[in-house]
């Protein structure tokens, strides 16, 4: 959107140069303040030349216009549905975590929140590099998508990072289990010391990314008439999400992959 922008204010500065060179060969041909009825060259050549150059330029402008406004659109498109999607990513490891904190007679894994962290990072760089840009500088959705490449970005980092504490600290109890010679020593849950905190760390870096992504899909609805309808979006999506765990017939909460071969 930006070189659309470049290209629109450039061809805006040649149609006025070209508009005014060929208001002055009219005024010229009129008054006969210069006359340059040559063998070679006439005002009307003039007329003729600047005239075409001014219209080319004029239709130049019209299209990138056009152009523009398209681009827009389908701009304000990508920035919701990927950032929905990103929103979503976080909004499913917050659940995932608190299912695991809701069950901490359940194994966890080290690997568990791999998908979950890959989806976060594909997204937040995908963002980064949409290009957003508008003739108003005070538009509120290019205001709030800079703030996310300035601020909220550096953020994240927080949320990555905890993928690799979380296996840290996993990795941290099985060691002090067979030091001690616990029974089943790799059988690690929430309820470990380490890993609750990693845990309970994890929920509070992810908290004020889910209010400040929202805040985003909502200044983005706003500002396109509410096409997106982001707050049916977002009561679908906090009824849409199922547990990691399900009720066996015993009443022991398992995953699900386990309780579906039950």
């Amino acid at each position: 959107m930006s070189t659309s922008i470049k290209v629109i204010k450039f061809t805006s500065i040649l149609s006025n140069i070209f508009l005014i060179i060929t208001y002055l060969i009219t005024v010229n041909i009129e008054s006969n303040f210069i006359s340059l009825n040559t063998i070679w060259i006439s005002n009307n050549f003039l007329l003729t030349v600047f005239g075409g150059v001014f219209a080319s330029t004029l239709v130049v402008l019209f299209c990138e216009i056009n152009k523009y406004l398209i681009d827009k659109k389908n701009t304000e498109n990508q920035l919701f549905y990927q950032t929905l999607y990103l929103y979503q990513a976080l909004f499913l490891m917050q659940h995932n975590i608190l299912d695991y904190q809701s069950h901490p007679d359940i194994q966890i894994s080290e690997n568990v929140f791999d998908n979950t962290t890959h989806m976060i990072k594909s997204q937040v760089s995908y963002l980064r590099g949409v290009d957003y840009s508008c003739f108003k500088k005070e538009n509120m959705i290019e205001q709030r998508h800079t703030l996310f490449k300035k601020d909220t970005f550096i953020k994240f980092t927080s949320v990555e990072n905890g993928l690799n504490l979380i296996r840290c600290a996993i990795l941290e109890e099985r060691i002090d289990n067979h030091k001690q010679n616990r029974i089943n020593p790799d059988y690690i849950t929430s309820s470990n010391a380490r890993v609750a905190k990693v845990l309970s760390d994890q929920i509070g870096n992810l908290l004020p990314l889910l209010e400040e992504i929202g805040e985003f899909l909502k200044t983005i609805d706003d500002n396109c008439n509410n096409r997106y309808d982001w707050n049916k979006i977002h009561e679908m999506t906090q009824n849409s999400y199922i547990s990691l765990f399900s009720i066996n017939k015993k009443g022991t909460a398992v995953p699900e992959s386990t309780a579906d071969k039950s």
